[in-house]
C-alpha cells in the first residue's frame, strides 16, 4: 500500500524552478515510502471510527509536511501552518490542506514522539541505503549550536583546534623519549599510541 502518494492535482503556473522542486519533493516522499515509516503512522489508532465528527487530515501528508518542513526551514507550528498558506511547495505536500498551528503540535505529540527513535532510524537507513553512503568513518566535530551558527564553524574550528592539539601531543612524546616520524603530514590517532606502547616509537 503507498502512504506518500500526491493524489489530488493542483492548477499551477508551470516553470523550470517550480518543476524541478516538484521532483525533489517527489524523491523525499519517494524515500518516505521506501523506509516503511507509514506502517508506523498506519498502526496509531488514535480515532474512534464510530465517531461522527469532522474527517481528518491524511496523516501521511502532515507527517511529510513536519518533516520537510524542520528539514527545510526554521520552522516552528505557526511557521509551518503559514507555510501550508503561502508556499506552493508545502501545499503540494498537502494538496492544497490547511492544518492550524494546534493540530499540527497534536499530531507530533501523538504520531511523532512516541515512536520517535523508530521513525528517524528507518528513515536514516532508506537515506543510507538510497544515495549509497558509507557510514564506516566517524566524524568528531566541534558543532556549536547557537543562534548564529554557520557552516565554517563546523569545518574550520575542530580542524584548527586538533592540529594545535596535534603538536602539543608530539611535544609531550618527544619530551618522554619516543621517537616520532613527523614526514607523513598525519594528525596522530588513538592507534598510534598503541604502536608507541609496542614498540617504542611511532
Amino acid at each position: 500500500m503507498s502512504y506518500f502518494t500526491i493524489k489530488r492535482s493542483f492548477f499551477l503556473v508551470p516553470s523550470t524552478t517550480m518543476l524541478k522542486e516538484f521532483e525533489k519533493i517527489d524523491k523525499f516522499l519517494e524515500i518516505l515510502e521506501k523506509s516503511g515509516v507509514g506502517k508506523i503512522i498506519a498502526s496509531v489508532k488514535l480515532v474512534d471510527k464510530n465517531c461522527k465528527g469532522r474527517k481528518g487530515y491524511n496523516p501521511y501528508n502532515l507527517f511529510a509536511t513536519i518533516i520537510y518542513s524542520f528539514a527545510k526551514f526554521k520552522a516552528s507550528l505557526r511557521d509551518i501552518e503559514d507555510k501550508c498558506i503561502f508556499d506552493i511547495r508545502v501545499q503540494y505536500i498537502m494538496e492544497g490542506k490547511i492544518p492550524d498551528h494546534s493540530t499540527i503540535g497534536n499530531f507530533i505529540n501523538l504520531y511523532i514522539l512516541p515512536y520517535q527513535y523508530e521513525i528517524f532510524t528507518i528513515i536514516n537507513k532508506q537515506i543510507i541505503k538510497e544515495l549509497n553512503l558509507t557510514i564506516s568513518t566517524v566524524y568528531l566535530d566541534g558543532t556549536k549550536l547557537e543562534a548564529n551558527a554557520n557552516k565554517y564553524k563546523f569545518v574550520w574550528k575542530p580542524k584548527k583546534y586538533h592540529e594545535n592539539l596535534d603538536i602539543k601531543i608530539r611535544n609531550l612524546i618527544k619530551d618522554i623519549g619516543y621517537v616520532v616520524n613527523d614526514k607523513e603530514n598525519k594528525l596522530i590517532t588513538s592507534n598510534d599510541f598503541y604502536i608507541i606502547e609496542l614498540f617504542g616509537n611511532l
